[in-house]
């Protein structure tokens, strides 16, 4: 069949968008997007067409696009996905570019610690990244899943990153002292949304990523309020910053919450693409 005429099907049917199907047409043909509309008189044997027919049918029972091709894009590069872990969003690339950009100046010995990494996109972004960029410094991604770590060591050795070490903890517990340096950056997309949140959310999430990885509680708050109590248990390094990607109705609440447990500190609030209050960065005592 060829792709213009598996395309009106997709039209008629509309429980498929194009993008998905362009998605996974690629993924079956090898062949790239760009490619597959400037040639709709493509034909695929039957065995393409069967396996698109299959990815398809699943695509239009809600299952994600990147979790029937096994990958998705991150800031320019591939991640291996899977159930065990949720897939990596646009939105959060905002993290990335503002970690960067305040990393540009900093000669200082670092640990950066991503806190419930999943795939390992956050870190390995940011170790490759900095790489790039001439800066070298002590990388730790933690996660309570063993699931979602088997996913994040697949994608460093995919990656051929050297630099990130990955390891099992519920947020801060089995982090070692030796990781506790004079620097030290917290990066944390934590599950943050809420009971009544995740019961409204669409199916693509509900029924197929991984719940453990988005809901915290009533509020969507308890995974910072646990991460914030355990800061402050820690002996504080001489430069801490942590990085919070938050749900917009969640700034105010945890910006009260870390400024009653570190009074000194600077808060700054970045909107993402869709204007919406998406990350927030507090640093305490000093800046790069």
């Amino acid at each position: 069949m060829t792709v213009a005429a598996l395309k009106q099907n997709v039209i008629l049917d509309q429980k498929v968008g194009l993008e998905d199907f362009f998605v996974l047409l690629s993924f079956v043909t090898g062949r790239s997007k760009a490619f597959l509309l400037a040639h709709e008189e493509y034909s695929l044997n039957q065995e393409q067409t069967t396996l698109l027919e299959s990815l398809l049918k699943r695509r239009a029972l809600h299952e994600p696009t990147s979790y029937l091709i096994g990958t998705r894009e991150f800031f320019g590069r591939d991640f291996l996905v899977t159930p065990a872990v949720l897939i990596p969003r646009p939105e959060t690339e905002l993290l990335i570019e503002q970690v960067l950009s305040q990393m540009e100046t900093n000669t200082a010995p670092t640990t950066l610690i991503d806190i419930g990494t999943g795939s390992g996109a956050i870190i390995l972004t940011l170790s490759l990244e900095l790489a790039l960029r001439g800066h070298h410094y002590d990388y730790l991604g933690i996660d309570i899943s063993p699931e979602a770590l088997r996913v994040a060591t697949e994608n460093k050795k995919k990656l051929q990153d050297t630099a990130v070490t990955f390891l099992q903890s519920d947020l801060l517990v089995a982090i070692p002292e030796t990781s506790w340096t004079d620097t030290v950056i917290i990066l944390a997309n934590l599950p943050y949304v809420s009971a009544i949140q995740y019961r409204e959310a669409m199916p693509d999430v509900v029924l197929y990523e991984p719940a453990l990885a988005l809901i915290s509680g009533a509020d969507g708050l308890d995974h910072y309020r646990r991460l914030i109590t355990e800061l402050r248990a820690k002996k504080k390094p001489s430069s801490l910053t942590l990085y919070l990607e938050i749900d917009a109705l969640q700034t105010i609440p945890i910006r009260k919450l870390l400024e009653e447990s570190f009074p000194d500190g600077v808060c700054e609030v970045w909107k993402d693409l869709a204007g919406h209050e998406r990350l927030i960065r507090y640093t305490l005592q000093k800046t790069f």
